[in-house]
Parts: structure tokens; C-alpha cells; sequence
């Protein structure tokens, strides 16, 4: 491994090695919170923009730029950003060892083992010059993001390397900062404006004045009011003016909604009032930017991708699981893949969305959707619903009515050409069962997905059991199966989708070895086909696509 030797204080081993742990960059919206929880290792915190707190050990310090804090193992430490923008820090967390035994060091006593005395567990440091503190931590930041992506271990030696150079960088450079009582009389004043800024954020339905907010702040209201603008760039008018104008275009965009409703809404005394200082801040009334926003909107589409490319409208960025399942086509040009939303909350940022689009209805959808919702205005729409309400709802959101009727037309024309073709191979009242083997269970389809296309367009008749499913509506879409109930579900036909990795091939060679399988008609007279994963999303893009892919499949099979 290639390392520096970094002289350490009297008492402890002569040469340290330092060891990355991880290191990460982060860009936090307002009302951002990191839980409370307790160092295992070494951590820098070196805050580059934005401003919030810091809680070390039940002391409360500010975060903002040029602040750098080096946390002992055994630290107790929460975090919040408290401010408009972004807070933007790296952190970096890392082990110790001696050289001569391989020991990790820890600290011990009232003197840090390593940096020595005076770095308490809860003061800041100051770096000289701070500005390559910054640079370093953010490079090797950048270099673990690249290594998370594809990892090479030369690498992860260089940016160990690094990681030496900043700690080397740390002792020769660094120095705690005592705790002066007037700078934090100075610092818990501002953190005190900042709480009141981000209540007000939620609370823009209010009429609160500036007294009883320095009231609530323990300020007097001059310093109140020189914090706050200092703190935003606008009196407390303004800032609540903007914020009021923001939550009414979100509700303009996704919405639709009646003037009166929306300045209701969004804390405006009547429509006449609100329709004039809309116009003010944005330049056009609220229905001309109702209508403009539509004909130029940035979506990001973490749902219903198929819908949006049937309606031909390209969204800026797709959730990755969504274009990685979209059939027939290859990589988007100009769109942009997303993983993880926590891990990307930074790329989403800089893309600039106008619209989020998300589908309801489940737990982890919500906490998404409130995460996604202090970057653009975001729209949920029903899961349950059909792929027809779909495509009208997304359609509605971003303006595109006439394309989904269009599309409509030439989807039924579509399948009414591919059931007169068909006619000559499909026997009278044949029934067809769709399972679906993935790597966890195994599944069999109803109404919606692949089902959709052989049950709805084709017309072929389900198992009763099936048929069942989708009147009762107990399930939407599929029901999860055992291997020992195949033969409830056994008809004339069977298409078997394999969806995953090396888990649900293996599940697939051991349901076609059990004896269940052996017995079913389907496989008895040779009339099953499997399908591949494309077949398995449930959008307008996939559907159509199905109606060519299903003729070609039976007239093979």
C-alpha cells in the first residue's frame, strides 16, 4: 500500500498508517438531518457552502463555510442544515494504526492520541489555508464515488495515498479553536434566525410579524432583521412573498387547479390579490406560466418513463430500473440514468426538474416523494388505476391531452388488426396461464402487465382461478404462488416470464424438474414458451410494443 509516515505527539508510536473508511460529499436541501449516532472511527467535517448545526456531545455548534471540525472516535454527533440552499460538506471518516504492531489507535484520557492535546471531542479546528483542506477532502470524496461506481484497486491505493497527504496536512497545519463565549453569543443569535427560517418554510400559511418572530428568537427585532436579511438577501415580506409564489407554481404544475383554490392554497387573501403578485415576481399571470411551463417542462421520471415516450416527450433523467426494462430500444440519448435517490440528491439538483413524476400508493414512495419535493414540484399518480389513466394523468401534468387520445386510437386499431389476424390461430375458448419466476417467488400474472396484452387485447380466456383474481380485485396485477399449487392454474397454454439474475434462473431449472410442473397439460402437450424480462412492465410504451412481439410468438408457438 502506498503511505506517508506522519510524526505523531510524544506518547504515542513514532510512524502512523491511516486508513480510509469512507468519504462522502454531501449536498443537503433544507430541513436535511443527520441522526444522532456515535464515531467508530476518526472523522473530518469540512463545510465548503450553506449554513446549519452541528450537535457534538450535546453542544451545539454552527455549520458554515471555512468551518472544519476533527471528530475522535466515541464523538456523539447529530447535524441539520437550517438555511435556504444548500449545505455542502465532506466527510471523510478514517482509521489509525501503528506501524511497529498493527494496532488500531484510539483515544484515551483528556489528549488525543494522535493530534494531541486540545483537540476536544467537541470543539472546531481551524485549517490554514482552509481552501486546501477543502480541496483535498473533495478529492478524495470524488475519487471514492468513482470507486463505488467501478472499483480498481490501484485506485483505492492512490486515494489512500491521499488520504495521508490530508492527514499529514491536518498535523502540520491544523489548530483547535477555543470556545470564545462572544462568538457564540454571535453563533446561537444566527442559529436562532435560522430555526425561525425554517419554520417558516412550513408555516408560509402564517401571518406572522416580525416582533413576535425575534420575540420567538430571544433577539431584539433590529437584530433580527439585519440577520435575517443577511441570512436570506430579503426582508421578511419578500421571503414569504417567494415562498407563497413557489408553492403556487408547484400547484400549477401539477395541478391544475382553479385560481381561487390555489391562492386559498397557498396563503393569498383572495384570487385578484394573488393573480397581481404573481404576475409581479414572475413576469406572466398564473395561467400564461400554467401553459408555458407544460410546453417546456424538465421531467424527471422516477415512474410512468413509458407513458412519457408514448406521449414522445424525453425526460431529462429516468429512474434506472425503468430504462434498463424499456423494450425494443436502446440508451436515451441525452437522458440521464438515476440510482439511488439519497446517493443522487446532488445530480438532481443540478438537472433542475421542473416535474417529478412518481407513482402513489406505497410507504417508500412517500418518504421519496418528500425528499424529492424540496427540489421540484412532484406528482404522484395512482398505481391501481390503468395503464389508460395513466397515460391521461401524465398526460394532463405536462400538457400532452390530444397526444394521449391520439395514442389511444392507434393502440386499439393496433390490437383490433393483431385479434383479426390472430383469429385463424387461437381456439375457441382457450384459456392461457402467465406465470412470472423471479428471485425470491414465484407469481401468477392477472389483468395488468403481460396479462394485459393476452387477456384484454388477445382475448384468450385465464384459469378460473385467475379470473377470480380480477374480479375480486384482491390483488393488482399478479399473486405471489407455491410450486404445489401449479395445478390451480393449469389451461390450454403457459407463458413463463423469467425476470432477475443467476437466483431466479435456478429457481426456474427446479420449478420445471417438480413433479407439479411434469403434470400440467401445457407441458404435457408441449405449448409453453418462455418470455424474457421485457414483457414484465406495465406502461403504454411496453404495451404497444407487446401487440408485434405477441403475433410473432404465436404463430411460432
Amino acid at each position: 500500500m502506498e503511505t506517508a509516515r506522519i510524526r505523531t505527539e510524544p506518547g504515542t508510536s513514532d510512524n502512523v498508517l491511516f486508513a480510509l473508511d469512507r468519504a462522502e460529499r454531501h449536498v443537503c436541501r433544507f430541513g436535511w438531518k443527520m441522526e444522532k449516532r456515535i464515531t467508530d472511527v476518526y472523522a473530518l467535517i469540512a463545510v465548503s457552502e450553506g449554513r446549519g448545526q452541528i450537535v457534538l456531545n450535546g453542544k451545539v455548534r454552527s455549520l458554515a463555510p471555512g468551518k472544519a471540525f476533527l471528530l475522535p472516535i466515541g464523538t456523539v454527533l447529530e447535524a441539520e442544515s437550517v438555511l435556504t440552499g444548500d449545505l455542502v460538506f465532506c466527510e471523510i471518516s478514517f482509521r489509525a494504526f501503528r506501524l511497529d504492531d498493527r494496532k488500531t489507535i484510539s483515544a484515551s484520557g483528556v489528549a488525543d492520541p494522535i493530534f494531541g492535546v486540545g483537540f476536544a471531542r467537541d470543539e472546531e479546528i481551524r485549517a490554514t489555508p482552509f481552501s486546501k483542506l477543502v480541496q483535498l477532502a473533495e478529492e478524495i470524496c470524488a475519487r471514492e464515488a468513482a470507486l463505488a461506481i467501478k472499483a480498481e484497486p490501484a485506485a483505492r491505493i492512490k486515494n489512500n495515498g491521499k488520504l495521508q497527504e490530508l492527514a499529514a496536512f491536518l498535523l502540520e497545519s491544523c489548530v483547535p479553536v477555543s470556545g470564545d463565549a462572544s462568538d457564540y453569543e454571535v453563533s446561537d443569535s444566527r442559529l436562532a434566525v435560522e430555526r425561525s427560517i425554517t419554520y417558516l418554510r412550513e408555516a408560509y400559511l402564517e401571518e406572522i410579524s416580525l416582533a413576535e418572530l425575534a420575540c420567538k428568537a430571544g433577539i431584539g427585532r433590529s437584530q433580527y432583521a439585519r440577520l435575517f436579511r443577511e441570512l436570506t438577501g430579503k426582508s421578511l415580506v419578500e421571503f414569504m412573498t417567494d415562498l407563497r409564489i413557489d408553492r403556487a407554481k408547484a400547484l400549477l404544475t401539477t395541478t391544475g387547479g382553479k385560481l381561487r383554490d390555489i391562492a386559498k392554497q397557498t396563503g393569498f387573501r383572495d384570487e385578484y390579490y394573488f393573480n397581481r403578485r404573481f404576475k409581479q415576481n414572475v413576469g406572466v399571470s398564473p395561467k400564461q406560466y400554467m401553459n408555458r411551463s407544460k410546453e417546456r417542462m424538465r421531467v424527471l421520471s422516477m415512474e410512468y418513463l413509458g407513458e412519457l415516450l408514448a406521449l414522445g416527450v424525453r425526460p431529462i433523467a429516468a429512474a434506472r430500473y425503468l430504462t434498463e426494462s424499456i423494450p425494443g430500444r436502446g440508451p436515451i440519448p441525452d437522458m440521464r440514468d438515476i440510482g439511488n435517490v439519497d446517493e443522487e440528491l446532488a445530480t438532481i439538483i443540478g438537472l433542475k426538474p421542473d416535474l417529478i413524476l412518481l407513482r402513489d400508493g406505497e410507504s417508500d414512495m412517500s418518504a421519496m416523494a418528500s425528499s424529492l419535493s424540496r427540489i421540484a414540484p412532484v406528482a404522484q399518480v395512482s398505481w391501481e388505476d390503468n395503464v389508460f389513466d395513466h397515460m391521461n394523468a401524465v398526460a394532463g401534468l405536462i400538457g400532452r391531452e390530444r397526444e394521449a387520445k391520439e395514442w389511444a386510437l392507434q393502440y386499439e386499431k393496433k390490437a383490433e388488426h393483431a385479434r383479426s389476424a390472430l383469429r385463424g390461430c387461437l381456439g375457441q375458448g382457450e384459456t392461457v396461464a402467465l406465470l412470472g419466476v423471479f428471485d425470491d417467488f414465484l407469481c401468477v400474472f392477472a389483468d395488468r402487465n403481460v396479462g394485459h396484452t393476452f387477456y384484454h387485447v388477445l382475448g384468450f380466456e385465464p384459469p378460473s382461478k385467475v379470473r377470480k383474481i380480477i374480479s375480486d380485485r384482491t390483488e393488482i396485477g399478479a399473486r405471489n404462488i407455491a410450486e404445489k399449487e401449479l395445478a390451480q392454474y393449469d389451461a390450454d397454454r403457459m407463458y413463463i416470464m423469467v425476470f432477475g439474475g443467476a437466483r431466479a434462473e435456478l429457481r426456474y431449472k427446479g420449478l420445471t424438474a417438480c413433479p407439479e410442473w411434469k403434470q400440467l397439460s401445457s407441458v404435457r402437450r408441449g405449448k409453453v414458451q418462455r418470455l424474457d424480462g421485457r414483457w414484465f412492465p406495465y406502461d403504454a410504451y411496453t404495451l404497444d410494443w407487446e401487440i408485434d412481439e405477441v403475433m410473432n410468438l404465436l404463430r411460432e408457438g
